[in-house]
């Protein structure tokens, strides 16, 4: 019996000794009798993609804890919908209007 095939994420040393982050795909090429005679498959190095992910990780973590320091009422009026918004990958509109946010100077009383 045949198998439906693969798919990896691993890292792997490039010949620089750097460390990149690979995507494996591949998929069983079978005989009549339905037995695998060779595997054809891709690699991509995702690195990038990887190093990215990382970075908006970061950047949201200061977002929230930037949040956390402002008062509750400013909060609020700044964007009821903020944690929504956390919760998925924003669109780089949605950043800068964040990032927005975080440069809103106090009223003088």
């Amino acid at each position: 019996m045949g198998s439906s095939g693969s798919t990896r994420r691993q890292t792997a040393l490039r010949v620089d000794d750097t460390i990149a982050w690979t995507f494996s795909r591949a998929v069983p090429l079978l005989d009549a009798a339905g037995e695998i005679v060779e595997w054809l498959g891709t690699a991509s190095d995702v690195s990038e993609r990887k190093r990215a992910g990382a970075e908006l990780a970061a950047d949201l973590e200061v977002l929230k804890r930037m949040q956390a320091l402002l008062p509750e009422d400013l909060q609020r009026a700044a964007d009821p919908g903020f944690e929504r918004h956390l919760a998925k990958p924003p669109s780089i509109e949605r950043l800068e209007h964040v990032l927005r946010i975080g440069t809103i100077q106090p009223v003088e009383a």
